[in-house]
């Protein structure tokens, strides 16, 4: 990962890849998940579309924080 790629995702400028995220796991030694806990802090999870665009609530998505 190039050190501009990093300088881009602090300064918003892009949001990066899975793989970009997945690098910086490793480097930091944290799972993918604990790089955006803190971002689950505080807030509802939306909704999330299952199946056949079914919405699931809050309470029954899959992947809530």
């Amino acid at each position: 990962m190039s050190r501009r790629t990093l300088i881009e995702i602090e300064q918003g400028r892009t949001t990066g890849s899975l793989p970009t995220w997945h690098a910086l796991g490793h480097a930091f030694d944290v799972p993918l998940g604990g790089l955006f806990v803190a971002l689950c802090d505080g807030h509802t999870p939306p909704a999330a579309r299952v199946g056949r665009g079914r919405l699931l609530p809050p309470a029954d998505h899959p992947n809530r924080c």
